[in-house]
C-alpha cells in the first residue's frame, strides 16, 4: 500500500484524485476529505491509500 498526500488548489487536487480513481493499474483504498492550509492560503490537502492492481 501506498500512502499519498495531494497538496494543490482545490482544482488540481480534484482532478489528480479523478486521474487515481480512473487509473486501472491502482486501487484507492481511501480518499479523504479535502482539507485546508492553515492561513490565507488557497490551497488544500487531500490522502489517498492506494494499492497496486494484480
Amino acid at each position: 500500500m501506498l500512502k499519498i498526500r495531494l497538496h494543490g488548489t482545490p482544482d488540481e487536487v480534484e482532478s489528480y484524485v479523478n486521474k487515481l480513481e480512473n487509473d486501472e493499474s491502482v486501487r484507492c483504498l481511501s480518499i479523504s476529505q479535502q482539507y485546508k492550509d492553515r492561513g490565507k492560503s488557497e490551497y488544500v490537502r487531500v490522502y489517498v491509500d492506494v494499492q497496486k492492481k494484480k
